[in-house]
């Protein structure tokens, strides 16, 4: 594995234009997103819906650049795996390297974007389910951070929907992670960042 990042797109083999037609469209018969169009359409003379959604499909470019390696230790955190993690390895001054038991982890989460005109919102919020098996996965620990992954390879499904409705549904896998994967400045065991998923604003300007 190289340093380029590892995020849901890579994982889903996203985005492509099905997805992003998908997410454009999304709400198009809500009354909030009407109520909008019709907005735009009164106060901004020349201003088209279309070039709106073109800032859609922009965001939804990057909706989905999520670290794979922050969802499944966030996950580790909930199992507590990274307490026990940093309990025993915390007082060490060197690097710990630490077999995990394969097992599998389910992550959940909900990136939005937000089209704002005036003191009108419409909110497109993607719920994202991603099951994932790990195998052979080795860690290397300093300083209470995952600095690094040696080994193991990580397969399973993703499943993405709009307003309950799918609009995909993808395996992955098995992808091989044995050649070393670099963390950075490294992964704390204990949660000191937002959780990943934030929301994206796609203002509403030609």
């Amino acid at each position: 594995m190289t340093d380029a990042p590892f995020t849901v797109n890579t994982l889903l083999g996203l985005p492509n234009k099905e997805f992003t037609d998908h997410v454009a469209a999304a709400g198009a018969e809500s009354e909030d997103k009407q109520a909008m169009k019709d907005h735009v359409t009164k106060v901004v003379r020349g201003l088209q819906w279309k070039a709106v959604e073109g800032q859609i499909r922009r965001k939804s470019d990057q909706l989905l650049e999520v670290d794979v390696m922050g969802l499944i230790v966030a996950a580790w955190r909930q199992g507590k795996v990274t307490d026990q993690l940093d309990e025993e390895h915390k007082a060490q001054g060197v690097n710990a390297a630490v077999p995990l038991q394969d097992h599998s982890i389910r992550s959940e989460f909900e990136p939005a974007i937000e089209i704002k005109f005036g003191n009108l919102t419409h909110r497109i919020v993607l719920d994202v389910l991603l099951e994932i098996g790990v195998t052979g996965m080795i860690l290397n620990i300093e300083n209470s951070r995952i600095m690094e992954i040696e080994a193991g390879a990580i397969e399973g499904f993703g499943e993405i929907k709009i307003a309950h409705v799918p609009i995909l549904k993808r395996a992955f896998g098995p992808i091989d992670l044995r050649g070393k994967v670099h963390l950075g400045k490294g992964i704390p065991l204990r949660r000191t960042a937002a959780d990943p998923g934030e929301s994206e604003t796609a203002p509403a300007t030609p």
